[in-house]
């Protein structure tokens, strides 16, 4: 069995050494950020106990979480590649663990109580689900809902490699989505922070066009 194969066989109950060959395979292509997403859970879910009673605090949820990707993340950072690595590479190869912690964090933030998910099932895409409003009306309407938290979510994504740059494109965005605001029929919103930027734009921005996000 492969390194993927061994941990589920285990109920993702997971060694830093089992950590770091699962960061390798990561970084050679391998999908297994669900992986480590289940490892984190299954350490988290040892740590609070079972499922029954009382739904432990939220702030004991995150201390869970917290204390086993503190426990993991150092083996994935050694996993991912050689020690002559950048860092800024080291780090951008390490996204998946960080957003792994960050879901489980996310759905803790959002009322839920991680004791009482099946780790074998867990998704970064099943976690994001719960506790956000569903989408209800036309396709159009549903459509604008699902673009909303995408941007919202991407601009997270971004901003975990670099800020600056998160913070320059959803500036870009806003203005964007304020002109087509203003466009609407009907009485005048209040502008909604319309930002003005003063600043020196980040390399990646400044071939952005005023009308549009860069792709």
């Amino acid at each position: 069995m492969n390194v993927i194969q061994t941990i589920a066989a285990n109920n993702y109950s997971a060694t830093p050494e089992q950590v770091e060959a699962l960061a390798r395979e990561v970084s050679k292509g391998e999908t297994a950020a669900s992986t480590y997403l289940r490892i984190l859970l299954a350490g988290a879910q040892a740590t609070l106990g079972t499922a029954e009673g009382r739904k432990p605090p939220k702030e004991v949820q995150l201390k869970a979480v917290d204390d086993i990707h503190a426990h993991f993340y150092p083996a994935v950072q050694k996993g991912v590649g050689a020690d002559d690595m950048s860092s800024a590479e080291r780090h951008s190869k390490c996204t998946y663990a960080r957003t792994s912690a960050s879901e489980l964090r996310g759905f803790i933030d959002r009322g839920g109580d991680i004791r009482k998910l099946v780790v074998a099932e867990v998704t970064k895409k099943k976690l994001r689900k719960y506790g956000r409003a569903v989408p209800t009306g036309t396709r159009a309407e549903r459509t604008l809902q699902r673009a909303s938290d995408s941007i919202a979510a991407a601009s997270e994504r971004v901003a975990q490699l670099d800020p600056k740059l998160a913070r320059e494109r959803l500036e870009i965005a806003i203005e964007v989505l304020q002109k087509a605001l203003d466009s609407l029929p009907g009485r005048k919103t209040r502008a909604m922070g319309r930002v003005r930027r003063t600043h020196t734009p980040h390399p990646a921005t400044a071939r952005v066009s005023g009308q549009a996000l860069n792709g």
